[in-house]
């Protein structure tokens, strides 16, 4: 399943026509940041899911200049999503643990692209 991108301002919009069903908290490395034993630090990104037409359709969330919008905290992309979509019902909210997971290479690639 593909990937779409979208600012927050849009995601809202697709939130009050469809139906937002998950949020997933995405683990990965991003050197930006380091830990005391030097390596990269944990970052998250988030990804939707939400139900067009019958279909569930996965969304990232990004900047409004386009790249992936990215958390160095969970906590933080948590009160996002409360604060942003409180009007949304998810059926789950996750934060995925594993850094190797189904999302991370295809985020990659659609990073990549913008």
């Amino acid at each position: 399943m593909a990937f779409a991108s979208m600012a927050i301002k849009e995601l809202r919009q697709l939130a009050s026509e469809f139906e937002l069903v998950s949020a997933y908290l995405v683990p990965f490395r991003h050197e930006s940041r380091t830990t005391a034993n030097g390596e990269a630090a944990i970052w998250y990104r988030i990804v939707f899911e939400v139900k067009v037409g019958g279909e569930n359709q996965r969304v990232a969330l990004a900047t409004s200049r386009g790249p992936l919008r990215r958390f160095a905290n969970p906590n933080k992309a948590l009160e996002m999503l409360e604060d942003e979509f409180s009007d949304s019902e998810f059926e789950q909210i996750a934060i995925l643990r594993k850094l190797e997971n189904a999302y991370n290479e295809q985020l990659d690639t659609l990073e990549l692209s913008q």
